[in-house]
């Protein structure tokens, strides 16, 4: 299992450093949803074996299964994965099985022989399709492990996988969902799987699939979770936060908090956002606040839209920065790469890093700023960049991502190469090495077989055929 650690995405764990803080539920808001979720967990044989939380963007997906993730460790949790779109080992399948089968060797203890078997078997497993890995880590090792233990019953049984939609290309998404819904449809790995995702089409139609249809639970975050009681509480708790902690008076008032709320549209990434702008330090909160309903009240709302609101908030944080080519151009990084590094994005802006920090500045409840790179907080601000009909003025050609993104999909190619060959160059040697010890047991029957008869009944030795019988199996 040491072994197979250079190949895993620890960054796609729950809890990694790389996604510290992590999204999670406000206290005391989204209760009856984790209520439902936590019910199934608990459930000895669920009929249903696949849970799908689904809803828009900025709904709060992602701060759910992290709060699922966080109250199962330790108890039901058995392994954890967190896609984001085009990160480096999180934007991908190729690492997925190779991550959940690591944790598996911790949390069921009894799957470690027949996986380290399986890795000792097939050295080059990383390299393979994901039905091969899938096949090898989690089918074969189950059927081993249940044929050789019938009564085994694992107390870690749920595996979290989050943003599904965010795995590219599409058609790998409902490649690996395949896998993992026929596996469960007919009862081939003792495994409940947690998975959220945008409600996209490509994801709708494999869980509708007749085979697997009847093992997943549709769990939408709708109304019918009352978002908007969750989100006024969450205003409500932060600005009594923010106001106490800076001794700013007087707190917002209630028609405030509920023309946010209403502007949420139960949407918790608008919740956020507001919160986030509000609580600069470098600014009054109830100055901020002034600047945020002001100008949203001015503002003409596509209706026709439901990102409406969330375009409004971006587009008024956006407007705080006047440069907006610099703005397309980091925000272009920044969706190319996920999160670039400072020397880099120095080097392709042609700017000095503490110049750029003083730029962003009045960014900061958009963007994730750290000693090591710029993150945004939410995918949905690449969709809003991405749409021109709603950036307008600040909207990205996709074009331009893709031209950032040709070195590093470039480099990653070649050292995929380099990796098979690197491998089958050491199989290669151990090969060769053990064919010369056993050069002896060639050398006699080579002679022999060496030796032909010649034309008038004398034998000859042929030298051609001694070659050809010791020296081709070396090569």
């Amino acid at each position: 299992m040491d072994r197979l650690w250079k190949y895993i995405s620890a960054d796609a764990l729950h809890d990694s450093l790389a996604r510290s803080p992590p999204p999670r539920c406000h206290p005391g808001t989204r209760e009856i949803v984790l209520r439902k979720i936590y019910s199934w967990i608990d459930e000895p044989n669920p009929r249903q074996r696949i849970v799908w939380l689904n809803g828009p963007a900025g709904t709060g997906k992602t701060a759910v299964a992290q709060t699922v993730a966080e109250h199962c460790n330790g108890k039901q949790l058995a392994a954890s994965f967190f896609f984001k779109r085009n990160t480096k080992g999180r934007g991908v399948v190729d690492c997925l099985f190779l991550t959940l089968a690591w944790q598996l060797a911790t949390s069921i203890p009894e799957t470690r022989p027949y996986l380290e078997s399986v890795l000792k078997a097939d050295r080059l497993l990383h390299t393979k399709s994901i039905d091969v890995q899938f096949n090898q880590l989690f089918v074969q090792v189950f059927q081993k492990l249940l044929r050789d233990k019938p009564n085994l019953h694992p107390e870690k049984t749920l595996v979290i996988i989050d943003g599904v939609d965010e795995c590219a290309p599409e058609r790998d998404q409902r490649h690996f969902l395949n896998l993992i819904g026929d596996s469960l449809a007919s009862d081939g790995i003792p495994l409940h799987f947690l998975l959220s995702s945008r409600s996209e089409f490509q994801i709708r139609e494999t869980f509708n699939m007749e085979k697997i249809e009847n093992t997943v639970f549709a769990l939408a975050l709708d109304d019918t979770f009352a978002p908007n009681d969750d989100i006024r509480r969450y205003l409500e708790d932060k600005f009594l936060d923010i106001f106490t902690n800076r001794q700013v008076s007087p707190l917002p008032t209630d028609a405030d908090i509920d023309y946010l709320v209403l502007k949420a549209s139960g949407q918790f990434i608008y919740a956020s956002t507001i919160v986030k702008f509000i609580d600069d330090d470098d600014c009054n909160p109830k100055e901020q606040l002034a600047i945020i309903l002001k100008n949203l009240k001015l503002r003409s709302i596509n209706l026709s839209s439901p990102y409406a609101p969330l375009d409004e908030l971006y587009i008024q944080v956006l407007s705080q920065q006047r440069d907006t080519r610099l703005l397309r151009d980091i925000f272009v990084l920044i969706i190319a790469l996920g999160r670039p590094d400072w020397v880099f994005i120095c080097r392709r802006l042609q700017e000095i890093k503490e110049d750029l920090v003083i730029k962003l500045r009045r960014l900061s409840s958009l963007l994730q700023i750290s000693d090591s790179g710029i993150e945004t907080y939410h995918q949905s601000l690449h969709d809003f960049f991405l749409d021109k009909s709603r950036a307008g003025k600040y909207y990205i050609h996709p074009a331009r991502v893709t031209l950032v993104r040709l070195p590093r999909n470039a480099r990653r190619f070649v050292e995929k190469i380099a990796i098979v060959r690197s491998e089958v160059g050491i199989l290669r040697v151990v090969l060769i090495a053990g064919r010369l010890l056993l050069a002896p047991l060639f050398v006699v029957p080579g002679v022999c077989i060496g030796l032909v008869c010649g034309c008038n009944g004398r034998w000859q030795f042929s030298p051609a055929c001694l070659y050809i019988t010791f020296l081709c199996p070396i090569g």
